[in-house]
């Protein structure tokens, strides 16, 4: 199967003014009607995009709102807010947008149906001929899919046919766990409501392969299953109603230490190597914590916020170079490379900055919090052991409130932000050292180098004799030429 690099955002601001070859779209509507074909790939940069023809081709489309009624002989590629797809599909259906709808009446050759949306929906009569791989915050598989599912989200409820096995994870089967915020995002946006939280397999539903699930719920299992259910239960913070109340109070107290365990052996872990590997970097952004607690809390909450939507331009970027690669040169192999190239290093570099947020931050903080509290306690600097053991005491700290719903994502949240403003101060400071003054000069050559000079008078001769030139044998005390 012939695969491309596809997803694309916001390449219309990137290319404005340009000149497009043949195959391609730019416009506030752009139209295929019925009967019309376009040779080769379609490359699409609108606000609204109706494809009712045929694409002997691939799309690639960066949209607003996009409904395929028609036929698209090879690969998908779509970035928009809405997706509706009635029509046939010859290969892959790749996708990131707000909302997809595959409707009754699409036709689908082979391929698979891999996207990250917010809400998607398979209706009845839909059959996807490969496998699902979704990360979306809800998915209704009502139609058949003849390979495997693999889900990422809150919700999913499987009401059709999977011929494979359904790998998921999902939130709990609670009702009340709905966030209003998500629902009314979902509903004005959208147009799309909200779905309850969990796992749902309808009554009608039937599974072929084995059903692996985590979820902090049981799911709701009524149809069938060929292969093993295997449940694994998330842990979930408790809620201090549950810390209260006599009958969940074990059951809350257990799952709170157990979080509280693993979050300070991991950081502390962490802080333990940085200290042993690279004490001097592990040193300076606790420095620097502690020079301008506000300012580094307030630079790293920044950067944290802003992480997401630099990731994603940076993204778009390098997607925008591939396609404009790939409409102007028409070099596969180019941009296969190329677009490889760009994934890896932009998902290399994101996954770098989180694990450096969600460990490497939060243990700095905890080495901050804990390097304070000691050193109230000895009133003194604190060695090389001292400062491990830091690290577990703010661990400590950090995990023991952190843990505890609903506000502990507040506390993890300050504690990454805080940590990742030090290491960015200490960076800055690392690469921009203060400059140093001069060292003051001795008073005697300050004295004699602001002495002022006449560059043209000769230095004083020591050796000059006392009386003039034909003068020197003349008797003592002979002054006549001195009398008036």
């Amino acid at each position: 199967m012939r695969r491309r690099m596809g997803l694309v955002m916001l390449l219309a601001v990137l290319t404005a003014g340009l000149t497009w070859a043949s195959g391609t779209l730019q416009a506030a509507t752009c139209d295929v009607p019925a009967g019309q074909v376009v040779e080769g790939d379609l490359y699409v940069l609108c606000q609204e995009f109706t494809l009712a023809g045929r694409v002997n081709g691939s799309v690639f489309g960066a949209v607003l709102n996009a409904t395929i009624t028609g036929e698209v002989a090879d690969d998908l590629y779509l970035v928009a807010r809405n997706v509706t797809v009635s029509g046939a599909l010859g290969e892959d259906l790749v996708a990131v947008a707000g909302a997809i709808a595959l409707e009754d009446g699409t036709v689908w050759e082979e391929g698979d149906l891999i996207a990250a949306v917010a809400s998607a929906r398979l209706a009845p009569q839909v059959r996807v001929p490969g496998s699902v791989t979704m990360l979306a915050y809800q998915l209704r598989a009502e139609g058949a899919i003849d390979g495997a599912l693999l889900f990422l989200g809150e919700s999913l409820g499987v009401g059709g046919q999977v011929g494979g096995a359904v790998n998921a994870r999902t939130g709990g089967l609670q009702p009340e766990a709905n966030s209003p915020v998500v629902g009314l995002m979902l509903n004005v946006l959208l147009n799309v409501q909200q779905a309850v939280p969990g796992l749902r397999v309808g009554q009608s539903a039937s599974i072929g392969g084995d059903l692996i699930y985590v979820s902090p719920t049981e799911a709701e299992v009524l149809g069938d299953v060929s292969g093993q259910t295997a449940y694994t239960q998330e842990v979930i913070p408790p809620t201090l109603e549950e810390f209260v109340a006599e009958d969940s109070r074990i059951d809350a107290l257990r799952a709170y230490f157990g979080q509280v365990v693993q979050d300070v052996l991991v950081l502390g872990l962490v802080g333990a190597v940085l200290l042993w590997l690279w004490p001097k970097g592990m040193l300076r952004p606790i420095e620097a914590a502690n020079e301008n607690p506000l300012g580094s809390g307030l630079v790293g909450l920044g950067m944290v916020i802003l992480s997401v939507p630099t990731l994603i331009l940076v993204l778009v970027l390098g997607v925008a170079v591939v396609l404009m690669i790939a409409a102007f040169a028409r070099v596969d192999g180019l941009m296969v490379v190329f677009g490889s190239a760009t994934g890896l290093l932009t998902l290399g570099g994101g996954g770098l900055f989180y694990f450096v947020t969600v460990y490497v931050a939060r243990a700095v903080t905890a080495s901050v919090l804990g390097s304070l509290l000691i050193t109230r306690i000895t009133q003194a600097d604190l060695s090389r052991r001292q400062r491990a053991l830091s690290v577990l005491v703010g661990a400590g700290i950090i995990a023991a409130v952190g843990s505890i719903y609903p506000f502990g994502w507040v506390v993890n949240l300050a504690s990454a932000a805080f940590g990742v403003g030090a290491i960015w101060r200490a960076l800055h400071k690392a690469l921009n050292p203060p400059v140093q003054p001069p060292a003051p000069q001795p008073a005697r050559a300050l004295a004699a180098s602001s002495a002022p000079m006449s560059p043209n008078v000769p230095p004083p001769l020591s050796d000059m004799p006392s009386a003039p030139r034909g003068m020197e044998n003349l008797p003592n005390g002979f002054r006549w030429w001195d009398e008036e």
